[in-house]
């Protein structure tokens, strides 16, 4: 189950038709540290897909801050 309290907002979405994939930029403000796994299941609900066609690739958050910005695949 992922974190009720963190908010999502996709800031750019990207159709890679050459690997089958999407590639978007989220941005993410929680009350919180922002964790993968509660991301992989917000992005999974947001979009309507299966939660293990959602990647994670990276979470930058700065140190105090509770708004981070991510780079998300969705094969």
């Amino acid at each position: 189950m992922y974190n009720k309290n963190m908010d999502v907002k996709i800031l750019n979405q990207k159709e890679n038709k050459l690997l089958h994939r999407k590639e978007m930029q989220v941005s993410i403000d929680s009350t919180g540290t922002a964790k993968r796994d509660d991301l992989t299941g917000k992005l999974a609900a947001l979009l309507n897909v299966d939660k293990n066609t959602v990647v994670v690739d990276s979470i930058y958050q700065g140190f105090g801050s509770h708004k981070a910005k991510s780079y998300v695949k969705v094969y």
